[in-house]
């Protein structure tokens, strides 16, 4: 797997969730604690299958190597 092109993957989905607070419209005071998520809500989800997908071929693939190292040792 591309490493750099995960890791960009990962960023897009930190960026579409981080969390801010919308700035007040011109001449109103707002005294509410709600944030917005920079991102839209289909390109969180859309980032999401894909770093889910990363991290489970990572699993896989740290998996494959464990057993190998055993397979290898003769544990198995």
């Amino acid at each position: 797997m591309n490493r750099e092109w995960a890791t960009e993957q990962l960023d897009a989905l930190l960026g579409h969730t981080e969390f801010y607070r919308r700035p007040d419209p011109a001449g109103v005071v707002n005294f509410t604690s709600q944030l917005s998520t920079r991102g839209a809500q289909h390109d969180i989800v859309a980032s999401a299958q894909v770093v889910e997908q990363i991290v489970m071929a990572g699993m896989q693939v740290e998996s494959a190597a464990k057993f190998g190292s055993l397979l290898c040792r003769g544990a198995i």
